[in-house]
């Protein structure tokens, strides 16, 4: 029976980067209904879980994830967006393939891992410090309203705002797409990563929102907007 990294009786002795691409990869997103407007802040010191795509033979699979660092700290995003708004923001990651050299059986049999795992926050030279992503207002007003749970809702009074700033963010699935591999991501709220809703003050009206996994005081992922 052939003996394959990882299944024991194996050693490590190389790791090498082959290639770096840098990607665009959805970090956060914010939604903006009716008389209403989105803000969102990432702050390069980043706090994003990004999955790692692991290869040996044939097939890349999914193994686990990685937080992202970066020793730089600045801060990208959009302001005071909509109505009738919601995207996602991306930001420019370097991505590695790096390749593992494993010897098995005594050293008598070397396989290859392949490992593609995020890195830091990098702008590409004359690239943008950030970009909008996919258009998610389907995800807002009445029929994902009525469909959540009545503990999820919330209201936003006129003129005033409510914010993120805590807890993680839902998992994007399909964040990026690097070395041809889907790969999902996930961002901790604080006080530099935040979603924030503002209500206008056109009408009487309250403004409703819901959050996607819990109530919005809780630990929703993100919030939505009616």
């Amino acid at each position: 029976m052939k003996v394959h990294p990882m299944d024991g009786g194996c050693d490590k002795t190389k790791s090498k980067v082959i290639d770096t691409q840098i990607r665009y990869t959805a970090v956060v997103e914010g939604h903006a209904a009716w008389d209403s407007k989105a803000s969102v802040d990432y702050d390069t010191k980043m706090s994003t879980n990004v999955e790692i795509a692991v290869k040996t033979g044939s097939n890349w699979t999914i193994e686990g994830s990685a937080t992202l660092g970066s020793a730089m700290s600045v801060t990208t995003g959009y302001t005071n967006m909509g109505p009738h708004f919601a995207k996602q923001w991306r930001v420019p990651i370097e991505y590695k393939k790096i390749r593992e050299t494993w010897k098995c059986n005594y050293g008598k049999n070397t396989y290859y891992r392949y490992r593609i795992q995020g890195g830091k926050y990098k702008v590409p030279n004359s690239g943008a410090v950030g970009k909008y992503g996919k258009d998610v207002r389907n995800k807002d007003g009445s029929a994902g309203y009525y469909k959540s749970p009545a503990s999820h809702r919330a209201w936003v009074a006129r003129g005033s705002y409510f914010q993120l700033t805590k807890n993680r963010s839902t998992k994007f699935s399909g964040a990026v797409s690097t070395f041809g591999i889907k790969l999902g991501a996930s961002t901790q709220y604080d006080k530099d990563h935040k979603q924030r809703i503002t209500a206008g003050s056109k009408t009487n009206a309250r403004h409703d929102i819901w959050g996607k996994n819990d109530k919005v005081s809780g630990k929703p992922g993100v919030f939505y907007s009616f």
